[in-house]
């Protein structure tokens, strides 16, 4: 299977994470984490991630219920606060 990848996740009352859930990501979870704070749109990321739009959005969904966040912007700034944005 393809590595896993442990993130330590910022202290935040505001959004609490489910750790068991959220410690760890897949690859391509983690990919689409870093990519979520570019310009690009889903379509493009899906593209430089060599993966379907149908492929991406299970990511997205799978990301967005691991990291208890609601939006695009949750998760750009999550990735900003953990030191990822690329």
């Amino acid at each position: 299977g393809e590595p896993n990848h442990n993130i330590v996740l910022p202290d935040d009352d505001q959004n609490p994470i489910d750790l068991s859930k959220a410690a760890v990501l897949t690859e391509k979870e983690y990919e689409l984490l870093k990519y979520s704070s570019t310009s690009f749109t889903y379509e493009q990321i899906a593209g430089t991630m060599l993966v379907s739009p149908k492929a991406l959005e299970h990511y997205r969904v799978s990301l967005f219920h691991k990291l208890n966040v609601k939006s695009r912007q949750e998760l750009a700034s999550l990735a900003v606060k953990m030191g990822l944005a690329t």
